[in-house]
């Protein structure tokens, strides 16, 4: 018997399918300006540069670096298995505009962890459910 994933999924809607799409494919994409060429994160109908509409969902690298973190020791019910566990803001590698993404980095030890760190994108497939979900992992992690 496959036990049931408690914790929160995300809402897809068709804005951002392409985004969780991608994820399937172990890509990570974000939106990219076609006007001013600015990369966009989170994803917003217009650029945050330059207000145009125009943006194609564009694939990055995946790489970055820890920008800041927390190390979440007491967490939810639905959490509580995966204690301590790593929350951070990951500055991608792409540039000029500073992009952070909020996500656990997984396969390290919390305690070891620093600010400026390498790390890249990991990807979980959950079970029992159609999504992808993604992940930061230490850059030398094999």
């Amino acid at each position: 018997m496959t036990a049931t994933y408690v914790r929160p999924l995300p809402t897809i809607s068709p804005q951002n399918q392409v985004f969780w799409d991608g994820l399937k494919e172990r890509k990570f994409q974000v939106p990219r300006c076609d006007s001013c060429g600015a990369w966009n994160w989170s994803p917003y109908p217009a650029c945050r540069e330059c207000l145009s509409t125009d943006q194609t969902w564009t694939q990055v690298s995946g790489r970055g670096t820890v920008y800041s973190f927390a190390i979440v020791t007491r967490a939810p019910s639905a959490f509580a298995d995966i204690a301590p566990y790593v929350w951070a803001w990951i500055e991608l590698e792409e540039k000029p505009r500073t992009m952070l993404v909020q996500a656990n980095v997984i396969n390290c030890d919390p305690y070891a962890l620093k600010i400026g760190d390498p790390v890249r994108i990991a990807f979980e497939d959950v079970p029992g459910e159609d999504i992808t979900l993604y992940k930061f992992e230490p850059a030398g992690h094999e």
